[in-house]
């Protein structure tokens, strides 16, 4: 007979998103952009960012000998820069692709993590780490500044 042990990862991450949900703003419609890739995923040959996008523009990012990246695992844009996740890192550059600053530290003291899964950014402009090695939830504030920790206990 199979237990009704729920686990505790899965109680953590449908608190987070009710938590998420319930704090949402319903009086504006959000704008959803809306992409049709069926001809172009159908398609056998190589894909170019025109064929999904009418407006596309390069931006190197800025690299030197503090700031190098090697894969990066997620891209937001909010507040005129971009908040790019990479290489266990999360680094922020303006919109002409120069760094400005890196958030968080990587490490085991009090307000360092230790392998940034997801990054978010929410309507007051926190800047949010999921940390899936300590599950743990990290909060900057916008200039970056460590200052809040939730920890799945």
């Amino acid at each position: 007979m199979r237990s009704p042990f729920i686990p505790t990862k899965t109680i953590f991450i449908f608190f987070f998103l009710l938590i998420l949900t319930a704090c949402m703003e319903t009086d504006a419609p959000a704008e959803l952009i809306k992409l049709d890739l069926t001809d172009v995923l159908n398609k056998e040959t190589k894909i170019t960012v025109d064929e999904i996008a009418s407006n596309s523009q390069i931006i190197p990012l800025e690299t030197n000998e503090h700031i190098l990246i090697k894969q990066i695992n997620k891209i937001l844009l909010e507040h005129d820069q971009f908040f790019i996740l990479h290489d266990n890192l999360c680094s922020v550059f303006n919109l002409n692709g120069q760094f400005i600053r890196r958030i968080g530290t990587n490490g085991q003291g009090p307000g360092e993590y230790t392998q940034i899964t997801d990054l978010f950014i929410d309507d007051k402009g926190q800047i949010i780490f999921f940390d899936s090695a300590s599950h743990q939830l990290f909060f900057h504030q916008s200039d970056g500044s460590f200052y809040s920790l939730f920890q799945n206990s």
